[in-house]
């Protein structure tokens, strides 16, 4: 007795069904992926995608990779709402084998798919964007710029957090853009902004796509050549200066590179230039070397000479500075250091025991410094003159 006939009424009917078998053998056969999608059916690309991501999970990116690619044979424009494009993650599976040529691919697709049924996935923009500016695909600039002005659009819509978080991120690294006065004007909730907290409204979206649009240099062009230009400073600032402790995702010197690109040069004060300057002398009584944090000193000649922008090293990464903050925290007074600088004091170097003493190292603390307060006077005043 042959089955065809009853397995063909049944695929008419319930095709489902068949599509549920043949998985089922599938997976008894050995297999952890799904069947393969069959032309036009996307029944089973749920399936495929949740396999996708995970074999990803799991570290596995060939299975990754074969499960994201059903997908996408499929429907090139396939998205869960939560997880987003399967696009956006085929790409992260090739990224995560180091083969950026095969992710910029798989994302490039996947944004000409999503636009022509008119959906624009934020995390398959960004890091289609992002890509395209590392790996310096000039051709493909005027349609990043167009698709990142489309992101921040998106800022203050009803978005995923994830997403959320995408569209913080690009707003943060324009901020930099702006004169302090003017970034409560842009963003109204600054502060909440800056700790991380509240939400982008309609209204902050709006006011940031026209300020874009008014930093065209050339209007009647397709391009925006301002965009094209933050985003290669923003590509090379990430790069360079990046921390995980700012919204940004860059240091201070990442934003001041943003807002005016590379300096024309760039110098340093460390111990041994306190040494040739013979300053060792006036700290040997307060500690037993001087301990200089780390720093730059950034210089732009053609804006003038008041162009000059300090940074010293903190935990979050390099912040702008004074002249003060360059000062060994061992002589600085010690009301300054609470007050303005609290979290420098963890950071300041071990005080070294004298030779053949018994005494073990320690770390400075606020009670070493309040006694080497009334030495550490005259010190001061010889390093600042």
């Amino acid at each position: 007795m042959s089955f065809l006939p009853l397995f063909a009424r049944v695929f008419a009917r319930k095709p489902f069904l068949v599509y549920a078998l043949a998985a089922g053998l599938a997976f008894a056969g050995g297999s952890c992926l799904p069947v393969r999608a069959q032309d036009g059916a996307v029944a089973g690309l749920a399936d495929w995608f949740d396999a996708g991501r995970t074999a990803l999970e799991a570290e596995r990116y060939e299975a990754a990779i074969r499960a994201f690619r059903e997908v996408v044979q499929v429907r090139a424009s396939f998205r869960m709402p939560r997880h987003g494009a399967a696009a956006w993650w085929l790409g992260r599976a090739h990224e995560a084998r180091d083969d950026s040529t095969a992710a910029h691919a798989a994302w490039r697709r996947g944004i000409s798919a999503m636009d022509a049924v008119g959906v624009l996935d934020i995390r398959l923009t960004d890091a289609y964007v992002r890509s395209v500016f590392e790996r310096r695909q000039e051709r493909e600039y005027d349609a990043a710029a167009i698709l990142y002005l489309r992101l921040i659009e998106s800022a203050g819509t009803d978005l995923h957090p994830a997403e959320h978080s995408v569209v913080r991120r690009h707003v943060a690294q324009m901020l930099p853009l702006f004169p302090e006065e003017k970034r409560t004007e842009a963003i109204p909730d600054y502060e909440a902004f800056e700790k991380g907290e509240g939400r982008l409204t309609p209204e902050v979206r709006a006011r940031l796509a026209v300020w874009w649009r008014r930093q065209d240099p050339l209007p009647a062009t397709k391009r925006n050549e301002r965009i094209v230009e933050h985003l290669q400073r923003v590509q090379t600032a990430e790069r360079r200066y990046a921390t995980e402790h700012t919204a940004a995702g860059f240091d201070d010197r990442g934003g001041v590179y943003v807002r005016l690109g590379a300096p024309s040069r760039v110098t340093h004060l460390d111990n041994d230039a306190i040494e040739q300057d013979g300053m060792c002398g006036y700290c040997e009584p307060v500690m037993a070397f001087p301990v200089v944090p780390k720093n730059e000193l950034w210089v732009y000649d053609e804006l003038g000479r008041y162009a000059q922008f300090l940074f010293v090293e903190r935990r979050r990464g390099y912040v702008e500075a004074t002249v003060r903050d360059l000062l060994p925290l061992e002589i600085r007074s010690p009301a300054y250091v609470v007050a303005s600088k609290p979290d420098e004091l963890a950071a300041v170097p071990s005080r070294k025991a004298p030779t053949g003493s018994s005494e073990p190292s320690r770390r400075w603390s606020e009670r070493d410094l309040s006694e080497g307060l009334e030495e550490s006077k005259d010190v001061g005043l010889a390093l600042m003159a």
